[in-house]
């Protein structure tokens, strides 16, 4: 969803051995020679290696799955606003500043003062013009830009009006992105193929090198933010396997273990440091409608799912506490999705489950549960539902595949129900309702309509309680029909050597990259 699936189906089982301090090193990190980080102030200087759990699928923010790709988009490509360190709020990006006017349908957006790509070239306002013309183009989300889009027009060098096609709370919140991620005009001279095979950008650093498995990354020179980023090269290692992810960490091989799962916190050395923080992300159940004769098909059965499952138990069993049971499908900690009132998702009742049951059709000889390979949590998650699904009578079999499989078999339609994970990105409800409507309904293959609905009427809402009330319109017409059954709501978490420092880690899990550094 957005990744790892966007913003995210993904994740993760580690295994980690304790280490002693002296053995932990440099935390995965080439420290400057200075002695300023004892007092806490940022070190200017040395390489942080960075250890992830899903692969980066290119540098073209509109055709982006992964959450590493939209971490690596934000480093290096940028897009114009960014995220408060809460989640909650609009800050500034690229762009320093930006205005309404009077009928709230021109939006003004002035751009940093020394803003510059890391080729030298400045950041001018006909990039913004020509970048905003590449988002609302794209297959992906280029009708969503456009809904909301009328076009945008460059006033001298350093603004942009982006007027609206009607008046629009969301569009905000949209500008701090990936997918709205700055390029140069024409790409720099270049075709967009030849530009996205290694993209010159305007964030806080620039591609060294790339691999399928590992990017190295350098300081952008001519980034806006003066003094920043405070490290000299940063890379991102893809690590699949998450015992080996904390292990570099702890062996001092990377000095960051990236959305480490909750059920390996347990096992972090007393030299390493945890962040950990509530989500925006959603654990759910995704069931497969495009074949009529099959179970998934019919909502009874799904509300039989539903019912089987203890999420309280799953909070505590599984994840440690470090969850909380679903009162919706949007994701929680998003401004205007605050679930749904009239909704129970947390009922555990086998016998109205039975019931359920009783009156669904289908076939139900061949359910199988698929779970992401690299999310251990999932496949605990997976493990402990299976039995309580088989106390009602479904009997669902429980299929690991890696992310790549995954994606093409749930894009495909090919599987009955799935355990996915998505998270948001940006402070409003347009990105949940945006990704669960390209998403075909999260992968159901159920018509996107109520999606798209609610994403018009949040974005027309004048108030937050317009938004929320037009979310839970949404939540409820899901929760009547059981199209997505939503678990939890996890924590997200990552894990830090003794030398990295400067991580605020987003709700979505994003985090600024420019704010790293590394020091004794």
């Amino acid at each position: 969803m957005r990744t790892s699936l966007r913003r995210s189906f993904s994740t993760a089982l580690a295994v980690g051995s304790l280490c002693l301090v002296a053995a932990c090193g440099s935390g995965g990190s080439s420290s400057p020679a200075s002695t300023a980080a004892r007092d806490g102030s940022p070190v200017r200087g040395g390489s942080l290696t960075v250890a992830v759990p899903d692969a980066i699928d290119g540098w073209k923010p509109d055709s982006a799955v992964q959450v590493s790709t939209y971490q690596l988009i934000r480093e290096v490509e940028a897009p114009l606003l960014e995220v408060s360190a809460d989640g909650q709020k609009i800050a500034p990006g690229l762009a320093a500043s930006w205005t309404y006017d009077a009928s709230r349908t021109a939006l003004t957006l002035r751009l940093q003062p020394g803003a510059a790509f890391s080729d030298g070239a400045p950041v001018t306002a006909a990039d913004v013009v020509f970048s905003v013309k590449q988002w609302m183009s794209g297959p992906q989300y280029g009708a969503l830009y456009s809904a909301f889009i009328k076009g945008a027009t460059a006033k001298g060098g350093d603004k942009v009006v982006i007027t609206l096609t009607a008046p629009s709370s969301a569009l905000l919140g949209m500008l701090t992105w990936s997918n709205s991620a700055v390029f140069p005009a024409d790409f720099g001279g270049r075709s967009a193929a030849a530009f996205f095979k290694s993209p010159i950008g305007a964030g806080p650093f620039a591609i060294k090198s790339a691999t399928d498995d590992q990017i190295s990354l350098v300081r952008n020179e001519h980034y806006w933010a003066k003094g920043q980023p405070y490290l000299d090269s940063l890379v991102y290692k893809v690590v699949d396997d998450n015992s080996q992810r904390l292990l570099q960490v702890q062996s001092g091989e990377a000095g960051l273990a990236d959305r480490v799962p909750i059920d390996f916190l347990s096992t972090v050395a007393g030299a390493d440091t945890v962040v950990s923080v509530p989500s925006s992300s959603m654990s759910l159940i995704s069931f497969a409608e495009s074949t009529p004769s099959a179970a998934t098909a019919d909502p009874h059965f799904r509300k039989a799912v539903s019912l089987a499952i203890d999420r309280s138990a799953l909070v505590s069993s599984v994840y440690g506490g470090k969850a909380s049971v679903a009162k919706g499908v949007l994701p929680p900690r998003v401004p205007g999705s605050d679930g749904c009132p009239t909704c129970a998702w947390e009922t555990y009742d086998p016998a109205a489950a039975k019931a359920q049951l009783a009156q669904a059709k289908g076939d139900r000889d061949t359910l199988e549960l698929l779970v992401d390979s690299s999310r251990g949590v999932d496949l605990l998650a997976a493990q402990a539902i299976q039995p309580m699904l088989a106390a009602v009578g479904i009997d669902v079999s429980i299929k690991q595949v890696d992310s790549a499989t995954l994606l093409t078999r749930i894009s495909s339609g090919d599987f009955s129900m799935m355990i996915g994970n998505y998270s948001a990105q940006a402070p409003t409800a347009v990105d949940p309702l945006s990704f669960v409507a390209a998403t075909s309904y999260l992968f159901t293959g159920a018509s996107p309509t109520p999606a798209l609905t609610a994403l018009g009427q949040v974005s027309a809402a004048q108030s937050a309680a317009g938004q929320t009330k037009a979310v839970a319109g949404f939540e409820q017409q899901n929760y009547a029909a059981a199209k997505v059954v939503p678990l939890v709501s996890p924590n997200v978490s990552s894990v830090l050597g003794p030398d990295t420092h400067g991580l605020t880690l987003l709700p979505s899990g994003l985090y600024d990259a420019s704010a790293l550094w590394v020091g004794h």
